[in-house]
């Protein structure tokens, strides 16, 4: 199978507001806010490939995995 490359990346953070002073203040990159988010998850663009950044929330009881968690 051959892919056109990558759409878009999600991560899971611990701390939203420290993630986007990393992204958007020290590295430069134009931040885009989901207001809709109470948590404020936000998302850039690189290379026409966008990158959300989603806070951590709290993992279920004896679950090995959760896409929710960092």
């Amino acid at each position: 199978m051959q892919t056109p490359g990558l759409n878009h990346i999600i991560l899971t953070v611990s701390n939203t507001a420290r993630s986007r002073a990393f992204y958007g203040d020290l590295l430069g990159f134009e931040i885009i806010v989901l207001e809709q988010d109470p948590d404020k998850s936000f998302f850039f663009a690189c290379g026409g490939v966008q990158f959300f950044f989603f806070p951590s929330r709290q993992p279920l009881p004896n679950d090995r995995f959760s896409e929710f968690r960092i």
